[in-house]
C-alpha cells in the first residue's frame, strides 16, 4: 500500500543509460583471470610422484599395511584415521592461509 504523503522520485534524465555504460565500460576494462597452469602442474606432478612410488613400493607396502593393520584393535585404527583426516585438513587451512 502506497504513502499518498510521499513524492515520486525519479532519476534525472539520462541517469540508467549512464549507468549502463559505465557498467559496460567497465566489464571492457577487466581483464580476464588467468588460468593458474603453475598450480596445476606442480598438482600433477605431485601426483605422477605419489603414484611412482606407491607403484615402486608395490606389494610389499600393501602386504606389510595388511599385517599391520591386522595387529591394531579396530578403535585405535578408527582413531587414527581420524586423526590423519584431521592433520590433513589442517595442512589444507594453512596452506590455503599462507597462499593468500
Amino acid at each position: 500500500m502506497e504513502d499518498s504523503r510521499q513524492p515520486w522520485i525519479e532519476p534525472p534524465a539520462g541517469f540508467p543509460q549512464r549507468v549502463l555504460a559505465a557498467v559496460e565500460r567497465e566489464a571492457r576494462a577487466t581483464e580476464a583471470l588467468p588460468f593458474p597452469w603453475r598450480r596445476l602442474a606442480l598438482g600433477a606432478a605431485a601426483i605422477v610422484a605419489v603414484s611412482t612410488v606407491g607403484f615402486a613400493a608395490g606389494r610389499s607396502a600393501a602386504e606389510v599395511l595388511a599385517r599391520a593393520a591386522g595387529s591394531i584393535s579396530p578403535g585405535a585404527l578408527v582413531v587414527a584415521s581420524l586423526a590423519a583426516l584431521l592433520l590433513g585438513g589442517l595442512i589444507g587451512c594453512t596452506v590455503r592461509l599462507v597462499s593468500r
